[in-house]
């Protein structure tokens, strides 16, 4: 199984965070673009393979951010939550987000999350592959 270097957005309002994070999975090769604010986010996740959001953006929050996409774009984000709050909890369950990591984030824990999605896209397209021979 080969995993390919895939475009990840992360959108993030503290630089120097989002930049210990990005830097950690470009390691792994993977194509890393930053966003503070949420700059027309569906057209922006629509090439993406996966999104990082964090709880808190510029302007809105993260599940403000989350609210305005599409149930497909949903599915690949890792949500980075700020506390575990119940309501917040129970909100990202419904909204069907991949993943959530509880903040501060571990680097190295969230290389795991992403690699670990990959690993199941690939999984998943080789089991359409094999029902359709």
């Amino acid at each position: 199984m080969i995993i390919c270097s895939k475009k990840i957005l992360i959108f993030h309002e503290n630089q120097e965070e989002r930049g210990r994070l990005g830097l950690m999975l470009s390691r792994f090769g993977h194509e890393v673009h930053f966003f503070s604010s949420s700059i027309n986010p569906e057209t922006l996740c629509q090439s993406a393979n996966l999104i990082i959001v964090n709880d808190k953006l510029l302007g809105q929050t993260g599940l403000g951010l989350v609210n305005q996409l599409s149930v497909k774009q949903r599915e690949k984000i890792i949500f980075l939550l700020e506390n575990s709050r119940s309501e917040s909890l129970a909100e990202l369950k419904s909204l069907q987000v991949y993943e959530w990591i509880l903040q501060p984030v571990d680097p190295l824990k969230l290389a795991v999350v992403v690699c670990d999605y990959f690993v199941e896209q690939v999984e998943n397209q080789e089991t359409v592959l094999e029902n359709a021979v």
